[in-house]
């Protein structure tokens, strides 16, 4: 492989040895300091020579009689005899290679792989307000340095691995799953270690059912409860053999409390609409270098069009990307039409939008036990209108308030209703 390397840019020249010393011929080189390779013994022997070399091979040749023969020249100094009338053409390839070994030294493309709460767009945006974007020259790059500033400024982020492959800066980051799954199960604060929290109604409802863990339960099931009224104090009283309150322990509230909660729906659809018919498209490119577009197809925007643009980065081979991007904008011309939906037609799109509704319920673990949505079409309306009644949970953490817990009676019932 070293061979073929240097040989290339000195130039390279296989020989073929005919004669009776052809072992002594060998030998002679080497004891001459030319260097051979790639010997091949047949009837004749077959090597390798550097172009240097090959014009102190005649008083060898001489001495041993031997008879040689040139079966393949290869090389730079061949390879520029054999353009010497086309100069610019060799300069041309010359400079294309410089050109690339100049564009090498640089990333110009950035992508990140494993974020899930975090958008690419986020992750690329700290990037640059740390002064690394796509045109910054590798040796600028620390990727430990980069890793440990993306930690230092999303705790949630457990691990970051930064790599550079060709012109790519690709961030692999891992997130902490078990906080990701938490937060989307339920949007309650969390409790701060340390600090008393009661819970409160967050809706008005009915309660139907409560499990308290820990805390003083202020309501009980088939109450009436309004959005803020408090339903388990965070806290309870340590009394004597007299009933009498010693002292109040202060903690954080912690129970499972259903209830009651009506919504209100209502949906609209209007009969008449109007739709988009596209007659014809024209595809036209373009080349984006930097923040400057080129044309290289008239882009005339007509009247009446969507334009659908679609980017792709070039790159000569794998990872080597190009600061350099071919966008394809698609025309589409269009008139748009007067249309109105059939009664049973606009029934079906309420249907399928009230479908939708209570299935983005259902997924927020929210039981539904009554659905009094009625549809009607009336003039120049399809109407959607009515209450569904469901089961959820109605408690959220407050702060805990230092106020005298009051004792749970029928009294305290009817004050709820």
């Amino acid at each position: 492989m070293k061979e073929k390397a240097t040989g290339f840019v000195s130039g390279v020249v296989r020989i073929c040895i005919q004669g009776e010393n052809k072992e002594r011929f060998v030998n002679l080189c080497r004891s001459s300091d030319i260097y051979i390779w790639d010997i091949r013994d047949s009837s004749d022997y077959s090597l390798c020579v550097s172009v240097e070399d090959f014009f102190r091979l005649k008083p060898i040749i001489k001495k041993t009689a031997v008879k040689t023969k040139i079966q393949e020249k290869y090389g730079l100094p061949f390879l520029i005899h054999q353009y010497r009338k086309r100069k610019m053409f060799v300069a041309g390839i010359l400079t294309s290679f410089v050109i690339i070994y100049v564009l090498s030294l640089f990333i110009w493309d950035m992508q990140v792989d494993g974020n899930y709460s975090y958008s690419d767009y986020e992750i690329l945006k700290f990037l640059q307000e740390n002064s690394i974007t796509p045109g910054i020259k590798k040796s600028k790059l620390n990727c430990d340095e980069i890793e440990k500033e993306i930690r230092n400024h999303y705790f949630d982020i457990t691990w970051v691995s930064v790599e550079m492959t060709g012109t790519r800066l690709i961030v692999h980051i891992k997130e902490n799953e078990e906080e990701l799954r938490k937060e989307g199960e339920t949007d309650e604060p969390k409790p701060t270690e340390g600090v008393e929290y009661d819970i409160v109604a967050i809706k008005d409802a009915i309660v139907t059912n409560i499990i308290t863990r820990s805390g003083t339960p202020a309501v009980k099931a088939d109450l009436e409860v309004k959005a803020g009224d408090t339903l388990v104090y965070g806290r309870y009283d340590v009394v004597n053999d007299s009933s009498e309150v010693v002292r109040t322990q202060y903690l954080a509230a912690d129970a499972d409390i259903y209830g009651k909660v009506v919504y209100q729906y209502e949906y609209n659809l209007p009969l008449n609409y109007t739709k988009k018919e596209y007659n014809k498209s024209k595809n036209r490119f373009s080349l984006r270098i930097g923040n400057k577009i080129y044309r290289l197809t008239d882009n005339k925007e007509e009247e009446e069009t969507d334009i659908i643009t679609e980017e792709k980065q070039l790159s000569l081979y794998g990872d080597f990307y190009l600061p350099v991007f071919l966008m394809k904008s698609t025309y589409k011309s269009y008139e748009e039409k007067e249309y109105i939906y059939s009664e049973e037609q606009a029934v079906k799109l309420c249907e399928e939008k009230l479908s939708y509704f209570l299935e983005k319920l259902e997924k927020n673990t929210i039981q539904i036990v009554e659905n009094n949505v009625t549809i009607e079409v009336n003039n120049d309306m399809c109407q959607s209108k009515g209450t569904i009644t469901v089961i959820e949970n109605i408690g959220q953490l407050r702060a805990v308030e230092n106020e005298p817990i009051t004792e749970i009676t029928e009294e305290t019932g009817e004050s709820y209703e």
